[in-house]
């Protein structure tokens, strides 16, 4: 009875969960423009799309839409886990084969790779990610068993001539790094309300060249505020029409995290608010006051991985503090309208790049 009890025993842990044994395999698939990927792999040893939205995310810029790249990823769990990554397809198909420990370990792996695949450059900027294999410890050396000496008949030999020492050997130069970053020319056109500035809240239209590098971004531009009235607060019958008309520049810094883009800008204005005359007034004249601000503000810009990044959507919040106030009034009647002392901007907008250096 004892015996019987025993082999049930061995049979059921042979059987328990945490047996080594071949996992099921479950395979996924993600495509994104002409990236493909394919991912068989036990469960919780990752998956088809987050692979390939890391792999994205590593990149530095948008995908180009003419690259098509195909990728068959098999993951093996034994002892440890190994990748076997297939990229390409046909006789352009090369093979990469990883081995560690854990089986979570290689999804990144695995997006390190396809990012390399498709943009080179990535290997340059981000620290790798696959383990290194450990260094085989050699073994100590082995003293060889004493042999009994013999009696050698004598002869008489030359010595070898002494050969010079030799010289040392010069290193191949290094490749010098490519100085040249990435370099974005751009349109940026956007509209939306401004207030604080003209007596009341009116349309702010803005017209932009940005130029982008890296995680920098330039735009020079200008913006006009359309018309709005105001009226003399001492004689209802006079009034004023206003409008703003400035250039602006905008120095920015922008995080990205895939095809969103996050510029956190700092902005000065300069320029001059128009004014002119109306309502009862014999002689309605116009005028204009020097009009200078800074401030920034945060901007949300989009760009389509489909349009491979050269449009791009985008919505800004900007506030700036004013150090000039110009005011304007009349005869006899006084003060018609101050400017305030800022300015609030609300904008949407588009942007398309003209030229690109990758």
């Amino acid at each position: 009875m004892s015996l019987v009890v025993a082999i049930g025993l061995a049979a059921w842990l042979g059987s328990a969960p945490g047996s080594e044994g071949p996992a099921t395999e479950a395979t996924t698939d993600a495509v994104r423009g002409g990236i493909g990927l394919r991912w068989r792999a036990p469960p919780g040893c990752g998956d088809a799309q987050g692979v390939l939205d890391d792999a994205l995310a590593l990149l530095v810029d948008p995908v180009d839409p003419a690259v098509t790249l195909r990728v068959d990823a098999t993951v093996i769990v034994t002892d440890g886990a190994t990748l076997v990554l297939r990229l390409g397809e046909g006789a352009d198909a090369s093979e990469r084969r990883i081995e560690v420990a854990r089986c979570d370990e290689l999804p990144g792996a695995a997006a390190l790779l396809v990012a390399m695949a498709i943009d080179p450059s990535v290997a340059g900027s981000i620290a790798p990610i696959v383990p290194e294999p450990e260094t085989p410890v050699e073994p100590a050396p082995v003293e060889p068993a004493p042999v009994e000496p013999t009696a050698i008949e004598s002869t008489a030999i030359e010595p070898a001539p002494a050969m010079p020492p030799p010289g040392p050997v010069a290193a191949p130069p290094a490749a010098p790094p490519d100085p040249r970053a990435p370099l974005h020319l751009g349109a940026s056109l956007g509209a939306g309300l401004g207030a604080f500035t003209l007596p009341r809240v009116t349309a702010a239209l803005d017209l932009a060249l940005t130029i982008t590098t890296g995680r920098a971004r330039v735009e020079l531009g200008a913006t006009w505020w359309t018309p709005t009235e105001g009226t003399s607060t001492s004689n209802a019958r006079i009034r004023g029409q206003f409008q703003l008309a400035a250039a602006t520049v905008r120095g920015c810094y922008v995080p990205r995290w895939r095809s969103l883009e996050f510029p956190l800008c700092a902005a000065g204005q300069a320029g001059a608010v128009l004014g002119r005359g109306t309502g009862a007034l014999p002689d309605p004249r116009s005028a204009r006051a020097t009009w200078i601000a800074v401030g920034g503000g945060p901007t949300i810009l989009w760009r389509p991985r489909r349009l491979g990044g050269r449009l791009g959507l985008w919505l800004r919040t900007e506030g700036t503090g004013a150090l000039t106030q110009p005011a304007f009034a009349t005869a006899p009647s006084g003060l018609v309208w101050r400017a305030g002392p800022g300015a609030l901007t609300v904008q949407g907008g588009a942007e398309l790049r003209l030229w690109s250096r990758r």
